[in-house]
Formats: structure tokens, C-alpha cells, sequence
């Protein structure tokens, strides 16, 4: 019993802790804000002037972008190699700067329109003859 609730109040903890880590980051339905906001972090940390949760966000916003790219890759935008994390990031970040009246719109959506934006499947489809 006593080990049951050792376990059980270590799980507590330790799932505050990682809800403590993440409290900036809206994970559950992601926006365009959100990803500007978790970019701003990471431009933060690679400037090496990080405060508070921004090396949790930009590994949040990496994750995100990664995870969107690899998933869509070939159906819905097309590159021709493997397009870097550093790449994709700056895709999003010109479609958002470009588009701030799509802030609202869901993160997802936003980063696969910015890389069919960039690399359209069409431009790779072989020329019958």
C-alpha cells in the first residue's frame, strides 16, 4: 500500500513538472499565434537570449513543423530531396508573416498551405508524351 502511494504521488510530480514545462504551449489545438509565438522562442534561444519555458517551446515548435512535414510530404506538397527542419521552419514563418489574418487559422492547416505554397506536387509530376 505505502509503495502504491510513493508511485502514485511520483507520477504527480512528475506529470506537474512536465505540464509546468509546457504551460505556454497550447498543444492540444494548435493556432497560427501559437506558432509564431513558439518561433519567436526559438529565434530566443539560437540568439542565446532564452528566458523562462522558450528551449521547451522551440523544441515544441520543431517537433510540430517536423511531425506536419514528414506526415504531408508527398501528398499534399512535394519537395524533391528532404527539405531540413531549419527550411521548413523558415516556410511557415514567411506564410505567417505574409498572412497574419490567418493567425487564428489551425497550426496544422497553416504549416502544410505554407510548404504546398513553396513545393506544389504539380511541378514534380512527369510530362506524358
Amino acid at each position: 500500500m505505502m509503495k502504491m502511494l510513493f508511485m502514485g504521488t511520483m507520477s504527480l510530480i512528475a506529470l506537474s513538472f512536465s505540464s509546468m514545462a509546457f504551460a505556454d504551449a497550447n498543444l492540444t489545438n494548435p493556432t497560427g499565434e501559437d506558432l509564431v509565438n513558439w518561433d519567436n522562442a526559438a529565434k530566443r534561444v539560437l540568439s542565446g537570449k532564452q528566458a523562462g519555458d522558450d528551449s521547451d517551446l522551440a523544441w515544441v515548435s520543431a517537433g510540430f513543423i517536423s511531425g506536419i512535414v514528414s506526415a504531408n510530404n508527398g501528398v499534399t506538397f512535394c519537395t524533391k530531396s528532404k527539405v531540413s527542419l531549419l527550411q521548413s521552419s523558415a516556410v511557415v514563418r514567411k506564410y505567417l508573416d505574409d498572412n497574419p489574418g490567418k493567425w487564428k487559422e489551425r497550426a496544422g492547416v497553416i504549416i502544410n498551405n505554407a510548404m504546398s505554397e513553396s513545393f506544389p506536387c504539380y511541378e514534380y509530376i512527369p510530362k506524358r508524351n
